[in-house]
């Protein structure tokens, strides 16, 4: 949203779709990083949407911090993960996981320990966590990697 040194102004020129929507993705990703709660983004969204200059736009995003490393202004690659945030879909993933099936065994045995019928929560979730795993999800995408092959 903000312009490099040697640029003309542009805060008067139009903004376009693609500009609000940029900006509205840097909106998500600062409130999923707990700079901005849920409220602020639904208000801050509300007014991305209606900018219709680079200048308003500006003003929505301006104060919103700029990541570390990276040029002021440039929207980060939303690709690059911070490494505790590497594995965060693991341990959002695992954890009810353990706790729900463990709930579920033992309601099967207090309710006469018969046939095993958590088996099948089990073996379905277990198989979802771990196809997950094998797809990478939660790795940052490597220069030349799975994702440069498909484009």
């Amino acid at each position: 949203m903000s312009q490099s040194q040697g640029e003309p102004p542009r805060a008067g020129l139009r903004a376009s779709d693609a500009d609000r929507d940029q900006a509205a993705d840097r909106l998500r990703r600062h409130a999923a990083e707990g700079h901005v709660t849920l409220d602020e983004l639904s208000e801050l969204l509300s007014r991305t949407y209606a900018a219709r200059t680079y200048g308003e736009l500006d003003t929505v995003v301006g104060n919103l911090p700029v990541p570390s490393g990276s040029p002021a202004g440039r929207v980060p690659d939303e690709r690059r993960l911070r490494p505790e945030d590497r594995n965060l879909w693991w341990r959002a993933g695992v954890g009810p996981y353990v706790v729900i099936n463990t709930m579920l065994i033992v309601i099967w045995a207090i309710t006469g320990a018969g046939y095993f019928w958590p088996i099948w929560p089990i073996l379905g979730w277990g198989a979802g966590l771990a196809l997950a795993a094998v797809g990478g999800h939660g790795k940052p995408n490597r220069p030349g990697g799975p994702e440069q092959e498909r484009r």
